[in-house]
């Protein structure tokens, strides 16, 4: 269940804008907790993801993906993921790469997977992946030549990741929060190439303490960037998506995103 529209209480926040936040997440780090009875450090590691593209907009909010084509889903539970190339492409035979990816339980992963010697559109079972839930990271160790890799179930009918054609990366605007640790939507900047027909960015996310998640929307995306230093902790092991749309049926353009999360575990 989502809510449109939004109020949001936050208590002990020791921090206004992206650079306070990590400046104070940077000042705590490896120190003690400050709770009778307990040892051990806050955290040891503070990782920053950034993340920037561009996408064509519609009439519907959308993650940005680059993807052409496909749509790409979240598993609901644990699963083994395969990988293979949409069409057979000769220069890409046998061709390596990366996944790292979040268990359902928040442990990282990473493991190595190759294309199909002879034939990139067969299937191939990434080894040891089997407890896949959310995609961090897809790479490619080359620049794909002409069509994308799909990561997806044994049949792909369910797309879990796309690294699209001409690019070694698969990009989608989403991030899942870890459990072990503390996230935070540090810094959200958006632009649209057009003054009059303007754009929407939305942002679901479950604040940290909440149950339900919200949709908060951002209606008035200009050609003047808009920069949100949210600084908002999510609750672990849930999603955080951006979306985007036009306003106007009109005005068919890029809409460019930029964020950060931070989290410290």
């Amino acid at each position: 269940m989502t809510q449109t529209g939004t109020k949001i209480r936050q208590t002990n926040k020791y921090f206004e804008d992206y650079t306070s936040l990590k400046k104070y997440l940077g000042s705590i780090k490896g120190k003690k907790k400050n709770t009778r009875g307990t040892t051990g450090a806050l955290f040891q590691n503070v990782d920053e993801f950034w993340f920037n593209q561009f996408q064509l907009t519609t009439g519907s909010a959308v993650e940005i993906s680059k993807v052409s084509g496909e749509t790409v889903v979240a598993v609901s539970a644990n699963a083994t993921v395969y990988i293979k190339q949409k069409t057979d492409q000769t220069g890409n035979d046998g061709d390596t790469g990366s996944l790292r990816y979040r268990s359902s339980t928040g442990t990282v992963v990473e493991k190595a997977f190759a294309l199909h010697a002879t034939n990139t559109a067969t299937t191939q079972a990434i080894t040891g992946a089997t407890n896949y839930y959310r995609v961090e990271d897809l790479i490619m160790d080359d620049a794909l030549a002409v069509d994308e890799v799909l990561l997806g179930n044994i049949d792909h009918s369910e797309i879990y990741g796309v690294i699209p054609a001409a690019d070694w990366r698969s990009t989608h605007s989403r991030h899942h929060a870890r459990k072990d640790g503390k996230t935070f939507i540090a810094m959200v900047k958006a632009s649209f190439p057009s003054a009059s027909n303007l754009s929407t960015l939305t942002v679901e996310f479950t604040k940290n303490g909440d149950t339900l998640a919200q949709v908060v929307e951002f209606n008035r995306i200009s050609n003047i960037p808009e920069i949100l230093d949210l600084c908002l902790e999510v609750k672990p092991g849930t999603d955080v998506i951006f979306k985007c749309k036009r306003n106007a049926d009109t005005n068919h353009d890029n809409f460019r995103l930029e964020y950060v999360i931070i989290e410290a575990y």
